[in-house]
């Protein structure tokens, strides 16, 4: 078939098949606009029948509404109206008001009183079971202001029930209505039966159906939600229309469904199929119009043209081929174009032939891998500098995936990335590579999607550099910031926390980590008469996996002479011991092997000039060569946890020296005295590492002055910066050591003066916040210091203050109970809370949830020696959904 032949034959079946497209088309036009008016018509037939079921519900609501804030109402539940049932239940009363029971509850949440009536038999009936049972929890009897008040839907044993439930006031307390005390709970409802459905579906003319589905769970207005309405086709005659209502607890437990004619189906049918029958005839008119035209117009120099184009395509020389003139317009138009390309075919042709040889020297002579993938993620090619990294040839890479190139599970993740760029995105990334001696070689990798002339993604282009040195830079820039980091933070935990064994497992743990060791230890010297030198292990920390050796006798009253003699004279002046167990002598091995150590690490303690002991690390998995920076760093270190270790011994001296001294001058006095110089020496001592870090810093910015400057001078300010920061600790420890104290001496006194000079202190900032205050109505009496107990309460209600967070309704609620033979106080609130975790550490000094917000963190410190001073104790405990609860102990008056 001729080119003419098919185009004539092709735009007539378009023709044929865009009239019947069209008349389709109409069709699901009408159709839809049809179904879419019919749905219209049962949304607003069924919204209607559902605004008098509303109705029905908000007359419910104002009868309740009359009737709960009504004074005799009130005095009824609360026992001072006994002619009131009387007076006020009787049948008429419920036959005018449209109700057919009313449930009062009292207010604590038990039933107080409920009548019933049968309006088709006027008799007295027994309410619904499923209002006589309601928890004193239930939405419909929790309360939270007088205007609480809730309508709607419930499921009974017997059927739907229309109720509303209001809180009882009565009108005297409208005035102050924030203050209004809830006297009880009235429920007013009606059954909603059969006849009372069909009622209401008389109002539009629907045939309803109103059941119960399941019972509700939660509390929401029926007026509030908007479930979907379903709607079903029956048969041709009728529609079904359904939805799930939801009951007065939120929950779609009632079903609704309404069935309605259709009637504008019917009609809307019969207009289509006349549409339907014109617009075929019309295409059939202006599609042969069409082909006469294209005929005349069209094909015949179209002809010609097409015969003159085969022409150039046989030839390899196209640019030397003219296409004739053939018909007006715009195909002759076309003939000229094709000409003028022709003649700058031969100037692009040159042109693209200098940027391939451009391409190609740059793809050639790159210091980084350049590869191109297809779809399939296989090579189809690589450059040089690409088969010298990966040291293959490449005609063994191309065709190939990334299996010959990178381990399986990278192969894997190469593909995951190729994935996201064969889908239109970018890839920036770094890829690792092990090879064959055993190193790893990392690249940073840009991948981009390689587009055809349509714009279609038909593979990928990508550059790899490797970065393998720069990340090993940045590894040891890394390390030394944390060794340094866990240096200084080893450093601040030994002079402020008292429990010193805990503590310096703990800095074991962080010195440990920060080198990639599995066990780190420290040992003692000790000397005999005879001169002769023995250690023995005080601490050890080791990985989960690791067998700890704290418990070997062998590491016990273990003599440096003669087996470890060059041990020994290593470390006792002063000079690291390091190295592979594997090159150590003989005797030393016999020590080292059965403890399953590979590399070694030993650091001296020296105190005033003399060998202490020592600090040590094994690496039990790999051979290792210990940096010089990480010993410098370890040296420092041993130093800080050498002077902590003294310094507790040397406290627990002065402990024993309190002890007899507090025989002579009185328990209060001595404890006083020993914790100011205690804090004192505690404050002074911390300068001594700022000197350290800060002499780091030098240190720091020698070793790295080859390195990239503007992240070197970054580090070393921060190193400052923490300079500066220990020092506002040391300031805030000092002031511990003054405020801590009890300085006046106990009286009796009664706990809520005291709890009222607190308040009026911080009335401004309650004020302020809005913040409720809940107390009891009665305190003990309690011998205390009553200006440090003062302290006490306001420290822990601006902590709670501090902490309310987003709270609409912030309370703090302060109290006291009998525990256990002690009497215990608590100050709880319903702010964020505390996670479980963090709970012990709040009472340490200068620790803070979260370091951006306001004060060093010594408050609690505070509150708690005050109440140890005291002999009491103190602890947190979460709320039961949220804030959190601070409770202590006080001695009571008397005892």
């Amino acid at each position: 078939m001729t080119l003419r032949r098919s185009i004539l034959a092709f735009t007539g079946g378009m023709i044929l098949i865009m009239g019947l497209i069209s008349t389709a088309f109409m069709w699901q036009l009408m159709t839809g606009a049809l179904s879419d008016l019919e749905e219209a018509y049962v949304h607003q037939e069924v919204e209607a029948t559902l605004f008098y079921i509303r109705e029905d519900l908000a007359s419910l609501k104002r009868v309740g509404g009359d009737w709960a804030p009504w004074d005799d109402t009130r005095d009824f539940v609360m026992g001072e109206d006994e002619d009131y049932v009387q007076n006020n239940l009787d049948d008429w009363t419920f036959s005018n008001l449209g109700t057919d029971f009313m449930i009062f509850y009292d207010g604590s949440g038990d039933l107080f009183y409920s009548r019933a009536f049968d309006p088709t038999t006027g008799e007295v009936v027994s309410a619904p079971e499923v209002l006589l049972n309601l928890e004193r929890d239930d939405p419909l009897l929790a309360h939270s202001s007088p205007e609480d008040a809730m309508t709607g839907i419930i499921a009974d044993q017997k059927g739907l029930l229309m109720v509303s439930s209001h809180p009882i006031t009565g009108s005297r307390w409208n005035d102050r209505a924030s203050e209004t005390p809830i006297a009880g709970t009235l429920i007013v409802g009606h059954h909603l039966d059969e006849a009372r459905v069909a009622e209401l579906g008389s109002f539009t003319g629907l045939a309803l159906r109103m059941e119960p589905l399941a019972p509700a769970r939660e509390v929401r207005d029926l007026t509030s939600t908007d479930p979907p309405l379903q709607i079903e086709m029956a048969d041709e005659e009728t529609i079904i229309a359904s939805k799930a209502i939801e009951d007065i607890y939120g929950d779609p437990t009632i079903l609704f469904e309404a069935r309605l004619p259709r009637e504008i189906h019917r009609s809307g049918m019969e207009i289509v199929h006349r549409m339907a029958l014109a617009i075929g005839l019309f295409s059939l008119f202006v599609g042969g119009a069409i082909l006469f035209f294209q005929e005349r117009s069209l094909l015949n120099p179209l002809a010609t043209i097409t015969s003159s184009v085969e022409a150039i395509r046989r030839t390899e020389e196209p640019y030397e081929f003219h296409i004739p003139k053939a018909g007006r317009g715009e195909l002759a138009n076309l003939a000229k174009s094709i000409n003028e390309m022709l003649d700058r075919l031969e100037t692009y042709h040159q042109k693209l032939r200098y940027s391939e040889e451009r391409l190609r020297a740059i793809f050639d002579t790159a210091q980084d891998c350049i590869f191109i993938k297809d779809r399939e993620s296989r090579y189809v090619q690589v450059n040089p500098m690409m088969e010298r990294i990966f040291g293959m040839p490449a005609s063994e890479i191309l065709g190939n995936k990334d299996e010959v190139l990178f381990s399986p599970e990278t192969a894997v993740q190469i593909r995951d990335a190729d994935a996201q760029v064969l889908s239109g995105d970018i890839f920036v990334g770094e890829v690792a590579r092990d090879t064959s001696e055993g190193d790893s070689i990392t690249f940073h990798v840009v991948k981009v999607p390689l587009r055809d002339d349509r714009g279609q993604v038909v593979g990928i282009c990508g550059i790899a550099r490797d970065i393998t040195y720069l990340k090993y830079v940045e590894s040891e820039l890394q390390k030394r910031g944390e060794l340094l980091s866990a240096s200084a933070f080893a450093s601040y935990t030994l002079l402020t926390k008292d429990d010193i064994d805990r503590v310096i497992i703990e800095v074991l743990q962080l010195l440990g980590e920060a080198v990639e060791a599995d066990r780190a230890y420290i040992f003692e010297n000790h000397h005999t008469e005879d001169g002769k030198v023995f250690m023995n292990q005080l601490y050890e920390w080791e990985k989960e996996d690791v067998e700890p050796q704290i418990n070997n006798p062998n590491l016990q009253n273990l003599p440096y002479h003669p087996d470890n003699a060059s041990f020994y004279e290593t470390i006792s002046r002063g000079l690291p011991y390091k190295g592979l167990i594997k090159d150590l002598p003989e005797t030393e091995r016999a020590s080292l092997e059965p403890q399953g150590i590979v590399s070694i690490l030993i650091v001296p303690i020296l105190a005033q000039g003399q060998l202490w002991g020592f600090i040590g690390f094994d690496d039990c998995r790999r051979e290792r060569a210990w940096s010089n920076n990480e010993i410098s760093v370890l040296q420092v270190a041993a130093g800080i946890v050498g002077g902590a270790i003294i310094r507790s011994r040397t406290r627990m001296e002065l402990v024993r020296a309190k002890e007899e001294l507090q025989e002579r001058i009185g328990e209060v006095e001595a404890k006083n005295a020993e914790m100011e110089r205690f804090v004192y020496t505690v404050s002074h001592d911390l300068r001594s590492p700022l000197v350290t870090i800060q002499g780091f810093v030098g240190f720091l910015r020698e070793d790295l002055s080859a390195m990239d400057r503007d992240k070197v001078e970054t580090d070393l300010w921060m190193i400052e910066d923490a300079v500066f920061k220990m020092d506002h600790l040391l300031k805030d420890t000092l002031k511990l050591s003054r405020v801590g104290r009890v300085v006046n001496p106990p009286e009796e006194v009664y706990f809520g003066d005291i709890v009222e000079g607190a308040l009026k202190e911080l009335s401004d900032k309650t004020r302020s916040k809005n913040v409720r205050i809940i107390l009891p109505e009665s305190w003990p009496s309690v011998r205390v210091d009553r200006l440090r107990i003062e302290e006490v309460l306001k420290n822990l209600v601006e902590n709670g203050i501090k902490y309310m967070g987003e709270e609409r309704n912030p309370e703090i609620e302060m109290g006291w109970r009998e525990a256990g033979g002690e009497t215990v106080f608590f100050v709880r609130d319903n702010g964020i809370g505390i996670e479980r975790e963090e709970l012990d550490k709040v009472f340490d000094l200068f620790y803070k949830l979260n370091p951006e917000s306001e004060g060093s963190g010594v408050g609690l410190a505070i509150v708690k020696r005050i109440i140890e001073v005291h002999g009491g104790r103190i602890w947190a405990e979460p709320g039961e959904e949220k804030g959190t609860t601070f409770l202590f102990t006080l001695p009571r008056a008397g005892r």
